[in-house]
């Protein structure tokens, strides 16, 4: 796998787009979210929430500089902290899998109903692990390309939707407890993971700074912010054009909206959706791909004294990482019951949480504790005679 930099804008539309493809594959919501204006006002608070997820990360990345996620955690954790990647690399290469499946359930339920299974999770997944084997710099140049896409698609959705809206469905929930709009806010955070990429990618981001210290929070409120912004807008459209909540009652709504736009202003646009669709999923399994293949080098690596399995994953991490993430894709492609479940689970906001901050609390503590550790055994040598 070819190892490249990219400027902290190319960062920033990856992960925007990354996190547009996971909002757009909406398909079904949980019971007990708000709806109507109240999702709009949610989605705006979910920033506070993805905010809260950032900042262990952050404090992570400034006190080990010039170091990713997983090599923080597994410098201050040691064997557990290699633990800890490896299960960041079977996330990221499950999420990746999820996410082919989740394009090739889009297709075969809402558009191609009569083709074969399996086949576009094969072709699209064969196509990512191609375009994280490139590098991360072919697909973040591609993300400029998916961007422009993604923003004429969504003008033109506005201007052709602006008739059909209607502000009443706004206002069809007035009132709703807190905990329910927390419960939407937290729910439209929880599937943050580009936040890890982010913290695996920081290394590699050309920010102009030679300081030491990371530029990660200034790239975190461009990239979360123009998604909070968008996703209210999504939302917001959604709401008065298809009504009631947009999470429940449609399946796929933002095709639902591109399929009403054709009947007013656009005509017959469905292939340049479907194409929209594709760009925003490849990017997104390439960049989970490429940053589950970072944690998979910290957890194992290579050692020419010892011939064992574990060795040889190690020296064949791309090879690895491509198996598993076909075998998860073309199981959940395969098994409705299983892609739902492992939604249900990653919309529950738990795998997230540890991740983000459970693990980087632990290894700021342990690093924290071994610090305060080497002070001392410093301070007795300098006090012996």
């Amino acid at each position: 796998m070819v190892k490249t930099r990219i400027s902290g804008s190319q960062a920033v539309v990856l992960l925007f787009l990354s996190r547009m493809f996971a909002l757009l594959t909406v398909s079904g919501g949980r019971d007990g979210q708000v709806g109507g204006g109240l999702a709009v006002l949610a989605a705006l608070c979910s920033f506070l929430f993805q905010l809260a997820l950032f900042l262990p990360g952050w404090l992570l990345a400034r006190r080990h500089p010039g170091q990713n996620f997983a090599e923080a955690v597994t410098g201050c954790l040691g064997g557990a902290g290699r633990g800890v990647s490896l299960l960041l690399w079977l996330l990221l290469v499950l999420l990746a899998g999820m996410s082919a499946a989740e394009f090739e359930h889009f297709l075969v339920s809402a558009v191609y109903e009569q083709a074969p299974r399996l086949l576009f999770a094969f072709l699209f997944l064969a196509a990512a692990i191609y375009g994280a084997w490139l590098g991360l710099e072919a697909f973040g140049r591609f993300a400029y390309f998916g961007f422009t896409v993604f923003a004429l698609l969504a003008v033109s959705l506005c201007f052709s939707l602006a008739g059909d809206f209607q502000t009443g469905e706004l206002f069809a929930q007035t009132s709703a407890s807190p905990a329910s709009f927390l419960r939407t806010a937290w729910s439209m955070a929880a599937g943050d993971i580009e936040l890890l990429c982010f913290f695996l990618l920081l290394p590699s981001l050309r920010t102009g700074e030679d300081k030491g210290a990371p530029a990660g929070k200034g790239l975190f409120f461009a990239w979360n912010g123009l998604y909070t912004l968008a996703a209210a807008g999504f939302i917001l459209l959604t709401v008065g054009v298809l009504g009631g909540n947009p999470s429940t009652g449609q399946s796929y709504p933002f095709y639902t909206l591109a399929c009403a736009a054709e009947g007013s202003l656009l005509a017959r646009t469905d292939a340049i959706h479907m194409s929209m669709w594709g760009i925003l999923g490849l990017l997104r399994c390439c960049l989970l791909l490429y940053c589950a293949s970072i944690a998979l080098r910290c957890a194992v690596t290579v050692s020419s004294r010892r011939k064992s399995l574990l060795n040889w994953a190690a020296g064949h991490r791309t090879a690895v990482t491509a198996f598993i993430a076909f075998a998860a894709a073309l199981l959940l492609a395969g098994s409705p019951a299983a892609l739902n479940g492992l939604r249900r689970i990653w919309g529950g906001g738990i795998p997230i949480l540890c991740v983000l901050a459970l693990f980087p609390a632990a290894a700021l503590v342990a690093g924290a504790v071994r610090s305060k550790k080497r002070r001392k055994e410093a301070a007795g040598h300098g006090e012996a005679p």
